[in-house]
């Protein structure tokens, strides 16, 4: 990349407010044009190329920036900055599918707590759905900030997802019924009726939900930082905006009042009437959701044995829900109530907006404290409640 030198700007955030002010005064020299003003034509090409030149710097600023990063987080000491440090499942951050999504959007998003303090960006490019093996736990690299302990699998990123844009109401349909009449098989030579399959389907008009976060008396020095504030967040900023969507995708489940059971002796028997229960009903359950009381009774579930201390049914592993059981993908959240069975693509469909960010760092500038509101829009719309599948009382 040819990187043109512009003596003016020292920085990438003043390189930045200078682009601002060009892009203004070129919109004024372009209606001058239009309106026939000739001589502003030559005053014109050249902001034009002042502010690719503008352009090229902030770009180059941001990738050495990013480099620079990297390198820290690895540890790589005097390696090339540009060459990213390997990939490693044991060290590298789970939550959002790919290390730095909320920071990476924010910063192409142009957010700066001085000179740009709110932005508004793709929530899909801010929290990239992902869901890991739920047996694998990443430990995150020491940094300047210790996170609090979280578990950063998020139940949201299994659900099929789309881009809603700017609307506030998303227009989708319901079954409601399922029903066959007659017998679908029949003779080559059948002069009979054929079978007929009525399935009731109902137009549903949902409103998007808002959900705002602000979190409050952040220390100024951990957001003027790059390494810092990238870990801030990475860590309790996306936190908190996937509990948010989390809870709201489960409590959208349950509104819907899926089908139910408890037949089975013990939890491993309750799942598999559930998931037989799935499937006569044509779905095919991939995801087990339980809280972190059901999980410890299945990863512990062991054979019967006479004297009562029989082998584990399940092999156990370092870290993590261990259990593989028919397939399903065992999730652990304490957002859950009663074990729930889901299949992601029969359950329906989670719309996701814009997620805008904006910085106060003025309010409390005497304490060095800065308050940042986080506002995101979407919606799990639920269209059969047949794709889902609550073991009420288990362990009973």
């Amino acid at each position: 990349m040819k990187i043109i030198s512009i003596p003016e700007v020292r920085d990438i955030h003043q390189a930045r407010a200078k682009r601002r002010e060009l892009l203004t005064r070129m919109a004024d020299l372009e209606q001058r044009v239009a309106n026939g003003d000739t001589a502003c034509r030559p005053l014109l090409e050249a902001d034009r190329e002042t502010v690719a030149a503008l352009e090229a710097f902030i770009e180059h600023e941001q990738e050495r920036r990013e480099a620079r990063d990297r390198a820290e987080s690895a540890g790589t000491g005097g390696s090339d900055p540009y060459e990213p440090p390997p990939a490693d499942g044991r060290t590298m951050p789970i939550a959002g599918g790919r290390a730095g999504g909320l920071w990476r959007a924010l910063q192409q998003g142009g957010w700066d707590l001085r000179s740009n303090p709110g932005v508004t960006v793709l929530l899909r490019e801010a929290l990239p759905p992902s869901f890991p093996d739920p047996a694998t736990y990443s430990p995150r690299p020491a940094g300047d900030i210790v996170p609090m302990p979280a578990d950063s699998r998020y139940l949201w990123s299994v659900f099929p997802s789309a881009d809603i844009g700017m609307d506030t109401s998303v227009q989708d349909f319901r079954q409601t019924a399922r029903e066959v009449t007659g017998t679908v098989e029949r003779d080559l030579d059948a002069t009979t009726d054929k079978a007929t399959l009525s399935v009731g389907i109902e137009h549903v008009v949902a409103e998007v939900r808002q959900f705002a976060v602000v979190l409050k008396d952040v220390p100024t020095a951990v957001l003027e930082s790059l390494p810092t504030a990238q870990r801030f967040f990475e860590t309790e900023a996306r936190r908190a905006l996937n509990q948010a969507i989390d809870q709201h995708c489960y409590n959208a489940i349950i509104n819907a009042n899926p089908p139910s059971g408890d037949t089975g002796a013990d939890l491993i028997q309750q799942v598999r009437h559930g998931v037989a229960a799935m499937r006569s009903n044509g779905a095919n359950p991939t995801v087990l959701a339980l809280n972190p009381a059901d999980a410890v009774a299945l990863d512990l579930a062991q054979q019967p044995s006479g004297d009562g201390d029989g082998d584990y049914i399940f092999p156990t592993r370092a870290t993590g829900s261990a259990s593989p059981l028919w397939g399903l993908t065992v999730f652990e959240s304490p957002i859950v109530t009663d074990p729930l069975l889901i299949d992601p693509q029969m359950i329906g469909q989670l719309y996701l907006g814009s997620l805008a960010v904006l910085a106060d760092p003025y309010s409390k500038l005497a304490q060095n404290l800065v308050d940042i509101r986080f506002e995101l829009r979407a919606l799990l719309h639920v269209r059969s409640a047949f794709g889902a599948y609550v073991i009420a009382g288990a362990g009973a």
